[in-house]
């Protein structure tokens, strides 16, 4: 008799278990979001195919800032944040070609200039990371995002893992110098095409056309190195 009840315990037991939804890859879509319209709570995005009717999203403006760009230390001091940073998670109700038609209307204004971007958020009741979990990595217009929702138990039998999809780091630009010490020059930002200064890092704020090298750091970007006593 005893026998009897632990196999029937064992048995319920087996069935009450949550079931865990495996989870590795990419688990995240993107689109860059071209506009808004509030009266309809709809954003219109460059492609929408990626998205279906009553997923959960994530709205966030990665880029925007101002900064003071004299030639001084200065340079790459915040002077306006704009909407850098803002984010809300909304609920898709309709889609109609490329646009997306949202529950509620948003929280915040976001400047659709300043490279804003819907990313899927996918809920689960209870999921395990049977591998690595990473995103796409931040191009200039999408990316750098890894985003989901568990409302039970997340088990992490692997890693979530967004090493180096963030803003991107300056990058390589081999010029021919033409290295005069005497010139002394040191400045906070250069040209693309001036060999003087190395390319700077990306942040909250854009890389400004004409002020893409040099020591300067934008925000949170780092700045470029310069050719005197580096």
């Amino acid at each position: 008799m005893r026998r009897s009840i632990l196999l029937f315990l064992g048995y319920f037991l087996f069935f009450q278990l949550p079931a865990q939804t495996p989870l590795s890859g990419i688990i995240n879509q993107y689109t860059s979001v071209v506009s808004y319209d509030s009266c309809l709570s709809v954003l219109t995005v460059a492609d929408a195919s990626s998205f279906t009717l009553g997923d959960q999203v994530l709205i966030i403006q990665m880029q925007g800032a101002s900064i003071d760009e004299s030639n001084s230390a200065s340079f790459g001091t915040i002077t306006n944040l704009g909407a850098a940073g803002l984010f809300e998670k909304a609920q898709i109700t309709e889609i109609t070609n490329n646009e997306i038609f949202l529950e509620n209307r948003l929280l915040h204004q976001y400047d659709y200039a300043g490279s804003v971007q819907l990313v899927s958020f996918p809920r689960f009741d209870n999921a395990t990371i049977t591998g690595e979990v990473t995103g796409e990595a931040w191009n200039g217009t999408t990316g750098g995002v890894i985003a989901l929702e568990v409302s039970g138990q997340l088990t992490m039998n692997a890693d979530i893992n967004a090493s180096g999809l963030g803003f991107r780091g300056g990058q390589v630009n081999i010029l021919n110098s033409n290295c005069q010490w005497f010139l002394n020059e040191d400045n906070y930002f250069y040209s693309a095409t001036n060999w003087r200064g190395a390319a700077k890092g990306e942040g909250i704020v854009p890389i400004i056309s004409g002020k893409e090298a040099g020591r300067g750091a934008q925000a949170n970007g780092g700045g470029g190195g310069n050719d005197h006593n580096s």
